[in-house]
């Protein structure tokens, strides 16, 4: 009898710990991200403007974060990101000076699926959709100023591969494509980070992400890239 009562005990003890290792945990980063943007952008019938510049140079407010939800081989993965940028450009030839004002929100959703998995690796496949919504205005010298402003969601397809260097050292690289002519023509990412984990709680990452679209909208055709450095912090939960 006192064998059975302990059993009982015993599993009644261990049922928590493991609903806590099964149940969900998330993860909220917070980054700073600075690219340089190559844009080539054209409304209507003007001309078109082209520019590469560093964002930090033309920024007027960002804010970036991302977020993932996972439990066991199951991940949800977002991201919101608002840009306020503007810079001087040249128009076809180079002989044509103008201003470009790019401002919005790109946000994506993704469901993945871990595919393997072991103490120290994870490679997950994933689906979703990324959202752009983007009101840019073209602003020649010699030309009214002309405006327009799109929005429109990509799917997107992509693979995440996260390995545990060492206990506090981790590496991950992630790598997308979407558009496919619903709604840009095309997009594509990829993106390398090396975190350190401080805590359990929280890590430091930094690393490189380039991120482009071609979309043609109607009045609005836009060829963009964004590619540079960024620096994280995540915080587990």
């Amino acid at each position: 009898m006192t064998a059975r009562r302990l059993a009982a005990f015993l599993l009644l003890a261990a049922a928590p710990a493991a609903a806590q290792e099964d149940g969900w945990s998330f993860r909220l980063t917070p980054y700073v991200w600075a690219p340089t943007m190559d844009t080539s952008a054209s409304i209507g019938s003007d001309p078109t403007a082209e520019t590469s510049t560093s964002v930090l140079e033309v920024l007027d407010f960002a804010a970036l974060v991302t977020g993932e939800a996972r439990r066991g081989s199951l991940t949800i993965m977002g991201e919101f990101n608002y840009l306020n940028l503007g810079e001087d450009a040249t128009g076809q030839g180079g002989l044509v000076s103008a201003n470009i004002d790019l401002k919005g929100v790109l946000a994506a959703l993704a469901v993945g699926y871990a595919v393997h998995e072991d103490a120290r690796a994870r490679v997950e496949g994933f689906a979703g959709a990324r959202l752009w919504s983007l009101e840019t205005s073209v602003d020649f010298a010699n030309l009214p100023k002309a405006s327009a402003t799109k929005t429109w969601v990509d799917p997107i397809i992509g693979a995440r591969a996260t390995y545990a260097v060492t206990d506090r050292v981790s590496v991950q690289a992630l790598g997308d494509i979407g558009g496919f002519g619903v709604g840009s023509d095309f997009q594509w990412e990829l993106m390398g980070r090396v975190g350190y984990a401080f805590t359990d709680t929280v890590t430091a990452a930094a690393g490189w992400r380039h991120l482009a679209v071609e979309a043609d909208r109607g009045e609005l055709d836009l060829d963009m890239s964004l590619s540079g450095p960024f620096v994280a912090l995540d915080v587990n939960f």
